[in-house]
């Protein structure tokens, strides 16, 4: 699909993507099917890999996730690992300490969090990869209110 985009006449493109076309194409390559995805914070430090289909993905409004600018899809533990940077990562709790926020001590960038009372990963999809956030659908998520 990129590939296609690359090689579409900018007046065409245009055309295609005022029709949704594009976006169509798009939105159904990131949330369809199940993928790995590879992930990081700014720096590099800490690296990780996800399988997951991006087809849940939240704008929470709670004070955390508002301040941080996180945009967050759940998974399952086993389908996130680690692939490097354990070293660098330091731990934040608020509120009912039912996540463990993790962010990289050199940036500050928050690539991931952990449930504590759950065993899901959420994930920052703003540090995957390759990823356009204009072609997922983001559902917003009233945190601020629980």
């Amino acid at each position: 699909m990129r590939t296609l985009l690359v090689l579409l006449p900018y007046a065409l493109y245009t055309c295609l993507r005022r029709c949704k076309i594009i976006e169509t194409s798009l939105r159904s390559y990131y949330t369809t099917e199940m993928k790995t995805y590879t992930g990081a914070c700014h720096c590099g430090a800490i690296s990780f890999e996800v399988e997951t289909d991006l087809s849940h993905v939240i704008a929470c409004n709670c004070s955390h996730c508002e301040k941080n600018g996180l945009v967050l899809n759940f998974v399952d533990k086993e389908k996130f690992k680690l692939l490097s940077g354990k070293d660098a990562l330091t731990e934040y709790f608020f509120g009912d300490k039912t996540i463990r926020y993790l962010f990289c001590h050199t940036c500050g960038t928050h690539p991931f969090a952990e449930g504590v009372t759950f065993p899901q990963t959420a994930i920052n999809v703003r540090c995957l990869d390759g990823i356009d956030l204009a072609m997922l659908t983001i559902t917003p998520y009233n945190g601020k209110d629980l």
